[in-house]
């Protein structure tokens, strides 16, 4: 029969899984570590990694959104925080958002979480798209 885990231990060892699953999506290319790689940053087996998470893209999922909350932030204080026109805090958004994603390592591997064997290296600017429309 599995060991069962104290809920103090279910904590500690569901934040090094979800710690391990970010290093994995950081430092890959493609797909991120193994399951038993996970499994033995977080110093368990992996049948016990299934305890925690259905699967391997379950655990990707808990990373992204724990990153979430922290993205949202720096993205509504760079265009919001900065000022009360509707118009320009959007662009500003905008601008936040492409920063995010040419500056933020994880943001950098979504496209590889979506389905694309690569990592972003540029991104065209949609502030720029708008700014030209608008100015028509």
């Amino acid at each position: 029969m599995p060991k069962a885990f104290r809920e103090a231990d279910r904590r500690r060892i569901r934040r090094r899984l979800v710690d391990a699953g970010r290093s994995a999506l950081l430092q890959s290319e493609t797909c991120p570590a193994t399951v038993e790689g996970l499994a033995r940053e977080a110093g368990i087996s992996k049948a016990s990694l299934y305890r925690f998470f259905s699967s391997k893209e379950q655990l990707h999922q808990a990373v992204l959104k724990n990153e979430t909350p922290a993205s949202v932030k720096r993205l509504i204080e760079a265009s919001f925080g900065k000022t009360s026109d509707t118009r320009e805090a959007l662009l500003l958004l905008m601008r936040a958002m492409q920063n995010e994603v040419m500056t933020d390592s994880l943001s950098r591997v979504l496209p590889w979480y979506q389905g694309q064997p690569r990592r972003l290296s540029s991104v065209s600017s949609p502030v720029k798209v708008l700014t030209h429309q608008s100015s028509s």
